[in-house]
């Protein structure tokens, strides 16, 4: 019977931690997919199942034979003795992370425009200390790789959506 809790709590943890770690809402209903390495770890894991998604706040627990029957896009968590898996499309709220991908692309280009006016200012670059410019070159630089970082997530996700 410890064995059987201590295999619960070990799945539980997984899910909360992936859900940390994706910055899920922890409303947010979750399918989960245990893939076991042997026939009796998946029958407790079957018999725990309601338990499990009672505590990890999830929506099913599925134990599957083969990691072919998981969704493509998945996050795991790799257990001793089992795979945990939580499908990539359960964590992510499309429309807020768009929404928060919009307003950092709207931070970033303001941030470009003032720094690039900035370094513009012929009085600014002359009369500043090299080390100055030197900083604000380098702000500039990191806002711009930042934005292309943003513009990259925004097409991949974008893409996910329309799958």
């Amino acid at each position: 019977a410890a064995a059987r809790i201590e295999t619960m709590k070990e799945i539980i943890r997984a899910v909360r931690n992936i859900r940390a770690e994706a910055d899920a809402a922890p409303s947010r209903k979750l399918s989960v997919f245990v893939k076991a390495d042997k026939e009796q770890t998946a029958d407790e894991v079957r018999a725990l199942a309601s338990h499990i998604q009672n505590l990890a706040g999830v929506s099913s627990v599925t134990v599957v034979p083969d990691e072919r029957d998981v969704p493509e896009e998945s996050v795991s968590a790799i257990l001793e003795g089992m795979i945990v898996y939580v499908p990539a499309g359960d964590l992510l709220d499309y429309a807020a992370e768009r929404e928060k991908l919009e307003k950092e692309k709207i931070r970033l280009s303001g941030e470009i425009a003032r720094l690039s006016a900035k370094l513009a200012n012929e009085g600014f670059t002359a009369k500043a200390p090299e080390k100055v410019v030197a900083a604000e070159r380098e702000k500039l630089a990191a806002a711009k790789s930042g934005l292309e970082k943003v513009l990259a997530r925004a097409e991949t996700i974008k893409e996910k959506q329309q799958r």
